[in-house]
């Protein structure tokens, strides 16, 4: 593998794609500069209002997690719920956009015509991938790190493991995604991946929702003063921290060196195991879409005058 053909695909991408000015052609409205100037404003703070006050409630939650734990003897529940709910969402959100991302997008196609390997190529979308929805995990990490030291105090090691957590911690979803996305895409030879992926997606969420449900529904009913609520909390939490055991041992590790290597070392060895199945069948993967008539949808000429990937090559 060739690493400056990795990074030159990707600074391709990042030029032809411009994704800062992306962002902030969204928020411009009108013909004139200074319409687009007080629109790009007002929207941007009402955006940031809105994205404030959803992190305190966030903040919020995880405290009482946090709090609750400490009471019934199971400490760091609000890192746990906060790394459960991480990883949830990115999965919810990344497996739509995997296909497109990592096997239909339109510069592929002339990419793989280049003397670029498959997994020079595999390697450079799978980071795109994961930068595409870092942030997704960031935002709902960062206020459960901040409720740890607000509960359990700051020390140097925690700074670190937190670092570790932020870089490492997404590569689970995304790697569970991608290797969900290539399974659909083989099992399917191509044909309505797209949506036959959502379904089974939509499957497995809905069975892992009423899992949980059914679960904890058992102890649904809190009542009584406070000793007696702490009593019955205990069984609960317990039992969400034995089915949420991956997310435990995340949460667990900003404290424990042991367990920090423990996670990091089964995170790492999914990215790895994802990547390579998906360079062992990148071009196969392309060939079956491309085949099954999967195209991706096109794109509005008058959006934006950003450059494309195809162009920047």
């Amino acid at each position: 593998m060739r690493i400056p053909v990795v990074l030159l695909l990707l600074k391709s991408y990042l030029k032809g794609t411009k994704p800062l000015r992306s962002v902030t052609q969204r928020f411009s409205f009108g013909k004139k500069k200074s319409v687009r100037t007080i629109s790009g404003v007002v929207l941007s703070l009402l955006m940031l209002a809105s994205l404030m006050s959803f992190v305190f409630l966030l903040g919020t939650n995880y405290y009482n997690y946090q709090l609750v734990g400490m009471m019934v003897g199971v400490p760091h529940v609000g890192l746990l719920m906060g790394a459960a709910f991480a990883t949830l969402s990115l999965l919810i959100f990344a497996f739509p956009a995997a296909i497109n991302i990592l096997h239909a997008a339109k510069e592929i196609e002339r990419l793989r015509a280049l003397a670029i390997s498959e997994s020079e190529l595999a390697l450079s979308r799978m980071i795109i991938f994961y930068f595409n929805f870092f942030p997704i995990y960031l935002f709902f990490v960062i206020p459960a790190l901040i409720v740890g030291i607000m509960t359990t105090g700051f020390s140097f090691f925690y700074l670190l493991s937190s670092l570790l957590l932020l870089l490492v911690g997404p590569m689970i979803p995304i790697s569970l995604v991608s290797l969900l996305e290539v399974g659909v895409v083989h099992l399917t030879k191509g044909r309505r991946a797209q949506r036959s992926g959502e379904l089974f997606y939509l499957v497995v969420m809905m069975a892992l929702v009423i899992g949980i449900s059914s679960q904890m529904g058992k102890n649904a009913e809190m009542t009584g003063n406070l000793e007696g609520l702490t009593h019955q909390l205990a069984p609960v939490i317990r039992k969400l921290t034995r089915f949420l055991a991956p997310f435990a041992l995340q949460a667990q590790g900003l404290y424990n060196p042991i367990l920090l290597l423990v996670w990091l070392a089964g995170a790492l060895l999914l990215a790895y195991i994802t990547f390579t199945v998906t360079a062992g069948t990148y071009h196969h993967a392309c060939s079956l879409l491309a085949s099954g008539g999967y195209r991706t949808k096109k794109r509005r000429k008058n959006n934006t005058g950003e450059q494309k990937p195809i162009v920047a090559l």
